[in-house]
């Protein structure tokens, strides 16, 4: 099965960067992205709500609630097997443990 995805894509804005992996616990997804740009990122956790979300390395979601916050990212929901998050420009790892 497919676990990891590189792409890149050029938007008005400039270049987005993601690289996302898969193994067993988690949902990796690195995204570069450039300023002016605002991204809706929709992370699986597949059929359970996720143990743990984290932003560069900043719990922001832990057992079924937000947890501290990562400045500039927005916990959007938890709902049909995705973490929704609203993602500001930069160099961010997002990591979903389940």
């Amino acid at each position: 099965s497919l676990t990891k995805v590189v792409a890149a894509v050029d938007s008005a804005a400039g270049k987005i960067n993601v690289t996302l992996h898969r193994d067993r616990h988690a949902f990796t997804l690195k995204l570069d992205s450039p300023v002016g740009t605002m991204a809706q990122v929709y992370l699986p956790t597949g059929s359970a709500a996720p143990q743990r979300v984290a932003a560069n390395s900043r719990i922001i979601w832990e057992n079924g609630r937000a947890r501290g916050n990562v400045r500039g990212i927005t916990v959007k929901g938890i709902k049909e097997g995705y973490v929704h998050l609203e993602v500001p420009p930069g160099k961010w790892n997002l990591i979903c443990r389940f």
